[in-house]
């Protein structure tokens, strides 16, 4: 064995790294939830437990989600943008003088 000197700053020991990858496929397991509700149905309305429930449906597929709360968020969202770019219109056109003489000094300069 060598003689080793001693030491002030201790380093960290090496660490491995074990990742072992998982894949998730979204689209398979959504559609397996699917497959087995319905296997669950069939099998209720086989044995008469099982009345589907269309009533209300039309109505939510109708409205595809929109509340008041969204729709009214969206219009003061549109009201900011709207106002905010009036505003930069009416700054640029009150400074196009300007703008003006600095390009023409640029242009015959």
């Amino acid at each position: 064995m060598a003689l080793r000197l001693p030491k002030f700053i201790k380093l960290p020991n090496h660490s491995r790294f074990e990742y072992k990858p998982l894949y998730y496929d979204k689209r398979k397991e959504e559609l397996e939830k699917k497959v087995n509700k319905y296997k669950e149905q069939k099998e209720l309305l086989q044995k008469g437990e099982y009345k589907p429930e269309i009533k209300g449906k039309f109505n939510r597929s109708y409205n595809h989600g929109d509340t008041k709360k969204q729709k009214k968020a969206a219009n003061i969202r549109l009201a900011i943008i709207v106002f905010f770019t009036a505003a930069i219109v009416y700054i640029i056109l009150q400074k196009a003088e300007i703008l003006n003489k600095m390009l023409n000094v640029l242009i015959s300069g």
